[in-house]
């Protein structure tokens, strides 16, 4: 019988059918983007950060484990930030030999500086589609809205207004590269 090493496990192709982007940043581009868009971080420690993000032991509930993208949408509110997050995602997952994947995001979770949802998904299929990861065949960005569209609705004007958008994104979404809409 074969032993499964590590390296074995690196060099075996793979598949990631629901990754999500905002639960995939580098710590250190964290700590970067914070600094240069002087976005105030509960800590600038990164091994406190870590512990902050870190889905362990003391997650006892959905509201804990949701609080750390609260930290990581503080810093993905710019398309430049967009792009470098998908961009690194990419580059992580080429590294581990991930042939296929599908990035899954909410561009309603990325407005809160006055971006619109396409220029959201614009930056983030920019990030993704650099040449230096040709032979890694993203299936594209997932448009999720569901849980976004609960936790940013705060009246019923601004309800509809984020639907509409929602539904424009969907329609012109997959000649964008994005394949489907998670709801």
């Amino acid at each position: 019988m074969t032993e499964i090493t590590l390296e074995l496990l690196n060099k075996l192709p793979k598949t990631d059918l629901h990754c999500h982007l905002d639960g995939s940043l580098r710590l250190d581009t964290i700590l970067d983007l914070a600094k240069q868009q002087k976005v105030k971080l509960p800590t600038f420690d990164r091994g406190e950060l870590f512990d902050m993000l870190y889905a362990g032991e003391h997650v006892s509930s959905l509201d804990d484990y949701l609080r750390a993208f609260d930290i990581t949408l503080s810093v993905m509110q710019r398309e430049e930030a967009l792009e470098r997050t998908a961009y690194e995602l990419a580059c992580d997952a080429h590294a581990e030999n991930v042939r296929y994947i599908e990035v899954r995001y909410s561009p309603l979770l990325h407005v809160r500086e006055g971006l619109r949802p396409a220029q959201v998904v614009e930056a983030v299929l920019r990030g993704l589609r650099d040449p230096v990861r040709d032979s890694l065949a993203t299936g594209g960005a997932i448009a999720a809205d569901r849980r976004a569209v609960r936790r940013v609705q705060e009246s019923r004007c601004r309800r509809v207004r984020l639907g509409r958008q929602r539904d424009q994104l969907s329609g012109e979404g997959a000649s964008r590269g994005v394949p489907a809409r998670d709801r």
